[in-house]
């Protein structure tokens, strides 16, 4: 008994899926969360004022440390944002934002 075992991976296949616009459109906002002045702006609608959105699975928990997931009010878009080291390590900033919150703790 003979097994054919097929390795060829179709180049024409994979051509048409990169020029595909579904495959551009993830592209274009992969750069644009990549890019420093585009990070506090959502990817789709551009707004300001996207919130923090919960972590769903073990992968999401796993990569926490260096990504974390956000979603837009206006558009529903759920996206992820790295993390910045300012952010979380500087206590005076978290307090100016959130420190008439219930929940803030002061240091």
């Amino acid at each position: 008994m003979r097994v054919r075992l097929v390795t060829s991976v179709s180049l024409v296949r994979w051509k048409a899926k990169l020029a595909s616009p579904r495959y551009n459109e993830v592209w274009k906002k992969a750069v644009a969360l990549a890019l420093p002045k585009n990070r506090d702006r959502c990817p789709k609608c551009g707004a300001k004022d996207f919130l923090r959105s919960r972590r769903k699975n073990f992968f999401e928990f796993s990569v926490s440390k260096f990504v974390l997931p956000y979603r837009c009010p206006h558009c529903y878009l759920r996206f992820f944002r790295p993390v910045e080291a300012s952010d979380s390590e500087n206590p005076a900033r978290f307090h100016a934002q959130y420190g008439g919150l219930p929940h803030a703790r002061r240091a």
